[in-house]
């Protein structure tokens, strides 16, 4: 299944459904839509989707917004299939394979749970640049894939890959699917950082709308929501995994 988070999304969310429904794949998928309440129509859009592509989607459209957490949690639980990726409704796919690739990699390296890619930043103004994780370790590079192994000690600090370019085992989160705080990218990792290898293809796949409707704040208030997420989401992972 492919699961995406929308939230007032109207102008974006036409190329980020169009992203995925353009994956060249010899595997059928399911597209799961979480919209947490939106009001700029964007609810309209999804049911005009779904009329153009019967079964190819799950539609959870929300009468209020319950925040991105809960969003994303009941987004997860839908989601079924072997495989899950995820990307939110202000992002896009810029590769018409990127499922195939990540599937077919997890399917001949059994160890890898999750998989990720690099993301280009596309910034408001329309200025375009590459997206790095620096303080990730140096991979092993396989055949186009940097393979990081374990990461568990690096999920802890933050996500390993954008929510746009994540690919993961569904029997990963299994135990977990009812845990409050699977729903942020910080515990989903984590709990998959716990019990997989990681691995990351080298060339961009995906583009992340920098200064999107969900991060719409200003600066100071964008300090204060991320500090705070922080915070919450580091105790909620010392409980999974004290220590």
């Amino acid at each position: 299944a492919v699961g995406v988070l929308t939230y007032n999304h109207s102008e974006s969310i036409c190329q980020c459904l169009d992203s995925i429904l353009m994956q060249d794949s010899d595997f059928d998928f399911v597209i799961v839509v979480a919209d947490d309440g939106s009001n700029d129509g964007t609810q309209v859009i999804l049911r005009s989707y779904a009329e153009k592509n019967p079964g190819r989607f799950i539609l959870l459209l929300k009468r209020e917004n319950e925040g991105i957490s809960k969003n994303y949690k009941d987004l997860l639980m839908r989601c079924e299939g072997q495989y899950i990726a995820l990307c939110e409704g202000d992002d896009f796919w810029t590769m018409k394979d990127k499922l195939q690739k990540q599937v077919d990699f997890m399917e001949s390296h059994h160890e890898y749970g999750f998989v990720g890619a690099y993301s280009q930043l596309l910034f408001p103004d329309g200025e375009i640049k590459e997206d790095k994780y620096d303080y990730m370790p140096k991979p092993i590079i396989e055949n186009g894939w940097e393979l990081y192994g374990d990461v568990f000690e690096y999920a802890k600090l933050g996500p390993v890959t954008r929510t746009v370019s994540l690919c993961f085992r569904r029997s990963i989160i299994e135990p977990y699917i009812r845990y409050e705080g699977l729903g942020n990218d910080l515990v989903l990792q984590t709990v998959l950082a716990k019990h997989s290898w990681f691995a990351k293809y080298e060339q961009p796949m995906t583009m992340y709308r920098q200064g999107g409707v969900s991060t719409s704040r200003n600066d100071f208030e964008k300090r204060l929501f991320y500090n705070d997420w922080y915070v919450q989401n580091r105790l909620l992972q010392k409980k999974l995994f004290p220590g």
